[in-house]
């Protein structure tokens, strides 16, 4: 049936308003494109972050923090990050007064649009619940708090023949994750150095995070992947640390007279700061857990001792700790007709001998 003249008159009548809309959704579209080439441009990799961005990520998740407990009452703008790329995963950190409170991953998917902001917020906030150390963190830690972020990268499956895998990894430079049948662990690059674990013990407690027998990582099925870690520390202040092996690396132009000689001065106080009772240096400090082991390495020990007679112009405090770590050592010489060697639960090990010739 033909339309009406009435009827194609008031079809006439929207055809302006169609066109509108067309040209605004196309100018919309277009106006989107832009924005997102805009941002594609700003894009950075983590491998390669200035100080810059690491002080917007630290911000967001302070204000993640803030937002938490109501902290601040200020209508702060939303911080924006920049679209980031070269990473797998996400773990935030935080310290109180140099303790570890938290440490959690990010749980954004790779296709997020807006990866790198909801990992720094999910991460955070995840943190927040985490009653590992201490119990949850609480809102009068969160004013002077600290935190680390570690990004893992370029994940490679490695050996589990701890032979092998010697050569494929380097404990506190590349975190660690396996996986056996759906469960996953992970180990940032820091835990073998805090907690002093070899290759072998670092397998074991990796199995045991994820409730399987310490031997889990020689299973048919265990697979073990490796990570280049990106670290780095920041504080409210804006300061950024790097951290390499959990230690701030140190540029060649600033190793000068001066700071080598302050470097052999905070090496002594340390000496002298964790001696223990006996006045000899306390076994393996644990940071994390702010405790000591209880065990004793003779090798590491009579080692020390040797180093610290090489410090010069030692205090009279030093001077002491290592005359009594001589005297506790005198107790295990054994000596015949023509030498004298060190037997401790009957062994008298190469290494015994040799740090204490060195150190005489």
């Amino acid at each position: 049936m033909l339309a009406s003249g009435a009827d194609i008159r008031k079809n006439l009548a929207y055809i302006p308003a169609i066109i509108l809309l067309t040209g605004c959704s196309q100018a919309l579209l277009s106006d989107t494109k832009k924005e997102a080439e805009s941002e594609q441009k700003s894009t950075v990799d983590i491998a390669n972050l200035s100080p810059q961005n690491e002080q917007i990520f630290a911000q967001r998740a302070y204000a993640a923090l803030d937002t938490y407990f109501a902290t601040s009452t200020k209508n702060a703008e939303p911080i924006r990050l920049p679209l980031s790329h070269g990473y797998e995963k996400l773990f935030v950190t935080i310290l109180h007064n140099g303790t570890l409170r938290c440490c959690k991953s990010g749980t954004a998917k790779k296709t997020d649009i807006n990866r790198i902001g909801n990992d720094i917020d999910s991460a955070t906030k995840r943190c927040i619940g985490d009653k590992r150390f201490g119990g949850p963190l609480l809102a009068h830690e969160v004013g002077n708090a600290e935190i680390v972020f570690n990004f893992f990268r370029n994940r490679r499956p490695v050996s589990t023949n701890l032979r092998q895998l010697a050569n494929e990894v380097s404990l506190g430079m590349h975190a660690l994750e396996l996986k056996y049948d759906k469960k996953s662990a992970y180990f940032k690059e820091s835990v073998p150095i805090t907690k002093n674990y070899d290759l072998e013990k670092t397998l074991e407690r990796l199995c045991r995070k994820i409730d399987l027998p310490t031997s889990c990582y020689t299973m048919s099925g265990a697979q073990l992947y490796a990570y280049d870690t990106k670290t780095f520390k920041t504080d409210r202040t804006g300061n950024t640390t790097e951290l390499y092996r959990y230690n701030v690396p140190l540029e060649p132009k600033d190793i000068t007279q001066a700071e080598l000689q302050r470097r052999l001065a905070l090496a002594e106080q340390w000496f002298t700061h964790n001696a223990g009772s006996g006045g000899m240096l306390e076994y393996v400090y644990y940071p994390s857990q702010n405790s000591y082991d209880s065990g004793m390495n003779h090798v590491r020990q009579i080692a020390t001792l040797w180093s610290m007679t090489q410090l010069p112009e030692r205090s009279q405090e030093l001077e002491e700790m290592i005359a009594n770590t001589f005297t506790y050592y005198q107790r295990f010489i054994e000596c015949n007709a023509d030498r004298c060697t060190i037997n401790i639960d009957e062994q008298g090990k190469l290494a015994y001998n040799a740090f204490m010739i060195l150190a005489l």
